[in-house]
């Protein structure tokens, strides 16, 4: 999982600065489900919990994202 934000002055911040470390990070999936779109177009939601390092792609500043949670939507074309 790649995590990229941009702050309210523009700066990016990412998961995958080269030379930084993601110790003590961790995503953990918990819960899928399926079902299908308002077209019929099949669909699988993931809910997941993680937490991470996220550094300034500029400076490498680091500041430490704790309890994220994200949900994604994979669908079939």
């Amino acid at each position: 999982m790649i995590v990229h934000w941009n702050d309210s002055d523009n700066a990016g911040w990412s998961t995958i600065i080269e030379g930084t470390d993601q110790g003590g990070s961790f995503f953990t999936i918990t819960g899928i489900e399926d079902g299908r779109d308002n077209k019929g177009i099949y669909f699988v939601k993931v809910k997941s919990k993680f937490n991470c390092k996220l550094y300034n792609v500029r400076t490498k500043e680091m500041k430490e994202l704790k309890d994220g949670e994200a949900v994604t939507y994979f669908k079939r074309k």
